[in-house]
Protein backbone atom coordinates (compact mmCIF):
# COMPACT_ATOMS: atom_id res chain seq x y z
CA UNK A 1 0.00 0.00 0.00
CA UNK A 2 2.82 2.95 0.82
CA UNK A 3 3.71 2.22 -2.90
CA UNK A 4 0.36 3.48 -4.12
CA UNK A 5 0.78 6.38 -1.91
CA UNK A 6 3.96 7.52 -3.08
CA UNK A 7 3.06 6.78 -6.61
CA UNK A 8 -0.14 8.86 -5.99
CA UNK A 9 2.33 11.44 -4.32
CA UNK A 10 4.41 11.34 -7.72
CA UNK A 11 1.06 11.65 -9.69
CA UNK A 12 0.20 14.73 -7.92
CA UNK A 13 3.75 16.35 -8.11
CA UNK A 14 3.60 16.18 -11.85
CA UNK A 15 0.30 17.49 -12.20
CA UNK A 16 1.09 20.06 -10.06
CA UNK A 17 4.03 21.03 -11.92
CA UNK A 18 2.00 20.42 -15.49
CA UNK A 19 -0.82 22.89 -14.18
CA UNK A 20 1.73 25.49 -13.30
CA UNK A 21 3.66 25.17 -16.58
CA UNK A 22 -0.05 25.31 -18.34
CA UNK A 23 -0.77 27.85 -16.41
CA UNK A 24 2.09 30.02 -17.52
CA UNK A 25 3.58 28.99 -20.37
CA UNK A 26 0.36 28.43 -22.42
CA UNK A 27 -2.96 29.79 -20.54
CA UNK A 28 -1.10 33.05 -20.19
CA UNK A 29 -0.39 33.29 -23.79
CA UNK A 30 -3.62 32.70 -25.26
CA UNK A 31 -4.85 35.41 -23.10
CA UNK A 32 -2.12 37.44 -24.16
CA UNK A 33 -3.44 36.26 -28.19
CA UNK A 34 -6.61 37.78 -27.29
CA UNK A 35 -5.29 41.81 -26.01
CA UNK A 36 -2.86 41.79 -28.82
CA UNK A 37 -5.81 41.26 -31.66
CA UNK A 38 -7.60 44.11 -29.62
CA UNK A 39 -4.69 46.29 -29.68
CA UNK A 40 -3.90 45.25 -33.29
CA UNK A 41 -7.56 46.05 -34.58
CA UNK A 42 -8.52 49.17 -32.35
CA UNK A 43 -4.97 50.43 -31.04
CA UNK A 44 -6.00 49.77 -27.66
CA UNK A 45 -7.41 47.18 -25.28
CA UNK A 46 -9.29 49.96 -23.09
CA UNK A 47 -12.38 52.04 -24.77
CA UNK A 48 -11.59 54.95 -22.85
CA UNK A 49 -7.98 55.34 -24.95
CA UNK A 50 -9.45 53.71 -28.18
CA UNK A 51 -11.57 56.82 -28.32
CA UNK A 52 -8.51 59.05 -27.15
CA UNK A 53 -6.76 57.10 -30.31
CA UNK A 54 -8.94 58.67 -32.65
CA UNK A 55 -7.34 62.12 -32.32
CA UNK A 56 -3.90 60.63 -32.92
CA UNK A 57 -3.85 58.72 -35.99
CA UNK A 58 -0.51 58.02 -35.91
CA UNK A 59 -0.20 57.04 -32.37
CA UNK A 60 -2.99 54.79 -33.19
CA UNK A 61 -1.58 52.69 -36.06
CA UNK A 62 1.74 52.63 -34.61
CA UNK A 63 -0.07 50.85 -31.71
CA UNK A 64 -1.69 48.57 -34.01
CA UNK A 65 1.05 47.87 -35.57
CA UNK A 66 2.77 46.99 -32.75
CA UNK A 67 -0.39 45.00 -31.59
CA UNK A 68 -0.39 42.66 -35.20
CA UNK A 69 3.62 42.42 -34.50
CA UNK A 70 3.06 40.74 -30.86
CA UNK A 71 -0.19 38.82 -32.17
CA UNK A 72 2.25 37.05 -34.78
CA UNK A 73 5.83 36.67 -32.17
CA UNK A 74 3.17 35.48 -29.31
CA UNK A 75 1.45 32.94 -31.30
CA UNK A 76 5.31 31.73 -32.51
CA UNK A 77 5.89 31.49 -28.75
CA UNK A 78 2.84 29.60 -27.75
CA UNK A 79 3.54 27.09 -30.36
CA UNK A 80 6.98 26.34 -28.83
CA UNK A 81 6.00 25.82 -25.64
CA UNK A 82 3.47 23.47 -26.53
CA UNK A 83 4.89 21.42 -29.53
CA UNK A 84 6.51 18.86 -27.11
CA UNK A 85 2.97 17.97 -26.10
CA UNK A 86 1.32 17.53 -28.79
CA UNK A 87 0.16 14.64 -30.99
CA UNK A 88 2.92 13.75 -33.89
CA UNK A 89 0.28 14.15 -36.33
CA UNK A 90 -0.44 17.81 -35.07
CA UNK A 91 3.29 18.86 -35.67
CA UNK A 92 3.01 19.20 -39.44
CA UNK A 93 0.00 21.62 -38.41
CA UNK A 94 2.75 23.27 -36.46
CA UNK A 95 5.35 23.50 -39.08
CA UNK A 96 2.70 24.96 -41.38
CA UNK A 97 1.85 27.55 -38.92
CA UNK A 98 5.47 28.07 -38.45
CA UNK A 99 5.66 29.27 -41.99
CA UNK A 100 2.71 31.31 -42.15
CA UNK A 101 4.04 32.99 -39.30
CA UNK A 102 7.52 33.75 -41.02
CA UNK A 103 5.48 34.82 -43.78
CA UNK A 104 3.82 37.36 -41.88
CA UNK A 105 6.69 38.24 -39.77
CA UNK A 106 7.54 39.71 -43.46
CA UNK A 107 4.60 41.14 -44.43
CA UNK A 108 4.36 43.70 -41.32
CA UNK A 109 7.42 45.73 -42.37
CA UNK A 110 5.40 46.48 -45.57
CA UNK A 111 2.08 47.37 -44.68
CA UNK A 112 3.16 50.55 -43.38
CA UNK A 113 3.06 53.60 -45.52
CA UNK A 114 4.44 56.87 -43.98
CA UNK A 115 3.83 60.24 -45.76
CA UNK A 116 5.77 63.51 -45.47
CA UNK A 117 3.11 66.77 -45.76
CA UNK A 118 5.94 69.67 -46.94
CA UNK A 119 2.97 72.02 -45.87
CA UNK A 120 2.75 70.96 -42.33
CA UNK A 121 5.91 69.58 -41.81
CA UNK A 122 4.27 66.43 -40.62
CA UNK A 123 4.53 62.95 -41.29
CA UNK A 124 1.62 60.60 -41.45
CA UNK A 125 1.49 56.88 -40.82
CA UNK A 126 -1.08 55.03 -42.61
CA UNK A 127 -1.28 51.03 -42.43
CA UNK A 128 -2.42 49.37 -46.27
CA UNK A 129 -5.83 48.01 -44.62
CA UNK A 130 -6.50 45.05 -47.06
CA UNK A 131 -3.50 43.40 -46.45
CA UNK A 132 -3.46 44.25 -42.75
CA UNK A 133 -6.85 42.58 -42.36
CA UNK A 134 -5.47 39.84 -44.36
CA UNK A 135 -2.60 39.26 -41.74
CA UNK A 136 -5.20 39.54 -38.74
CA UNK A 137 -7.24 36.61 -40.44
CA UNK A 138 -4.32 34.30 -41.00
CA UNK A 139 -3.65 34.92 -37.78
CA UNK A 140 -7.20 34.40 -36.31
CA UNK A 141 -7.06 31.19 -38.42
CA UNK A 142 -3.75 29.68 -36.73
CA UNK A 143 -5.22 30.46 -33.47
CA UNK A 144 -8.80 28.49 -33.82
CA UNK A 145 -6.58 25.70 -34.99
CA UNK A 146 -4.30 25.72 -32.34
CA UNK A 147 -6.80 26.11 -29.70
CA UNK A 148 -8.22 23.07 -31.18
CA UNK A 149 -4.73 21.08 -30.98
CA UNK A 150 -4.05 21.98 -27.87
CA UNK A 151 -7.86 20.97 -26.11
CA UNK A 152 -7.22 17.19 -27.92
CA UNK A 153 -3.77 17.35 -26.39
CA UNK A 154 -5.84 17.93 -22.99
CA UNK A 155 -3.39 21.36 -22.43
CA UNK A 156 -6.51 23.87 -22.16
CA UNK A 157 -9.33 21.64 -20.81
CA UNK A 158 -9.28 18.05 -19.22
CA UNK A 159 -10.45 15.39 -21.48
CA UNK A 160 -13.30 13.88 -20.81
CA UNK A 161 -12.96 10.51 -20.47
CA UNK A 162 -10.41 10.80 -17.14
CA UNK A 163 -13.42 12.08 -15.36
CA UNK A 164 -14.95 8.88 -13.64
CA UNK A 165 -17.63 10.68 -11.41
CA UNK A 166 -18.76 7.00 -10.63
CA UNK A 167 -15.38 6.43 -9.06
CA UNK A 168 -15.38 9.48 -7.56
CA UNK A 169 -18.38 9.65 -5.65
CA UNK A 170 -17.68 6.13 -4.15
CA UNK A 171 -14.25 7.19 -3.12
CA UNK A 172 -16.11 10.30 -1.05
CA UNK A 173 -18.42 7.53 0.36
CA UNK A 174 -16.05 5.15 1.15
CA UNK A 175 -13.88 8.52 3.00
CA UNK A 176 -16.81 9.30 4.73
CA UNK A 177 -17.62 6.14 5.95
CA UNK A 178 -13.69 5.46 6.82
CA UNK A 179 -13.97 8.46 8.92
CA UNK A 180 -17.51 7.47 10.71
Amino acid sequence: MPEKKSSDNQESQNWNSAKTYSFVKIMALLADLDKYENVARYGSTDLSEQLNLEFNPNIKNSYRLMGLDRFSKTMGMLIDNSEFALKRTAKDKLKEFREDLTKIDEAIGKIEQREYNARSKKTSLNINEDIFDNLIKILRNIKRKLNSLLNDAGLIFMPLEEFDYDKIKSDAMENISNQA
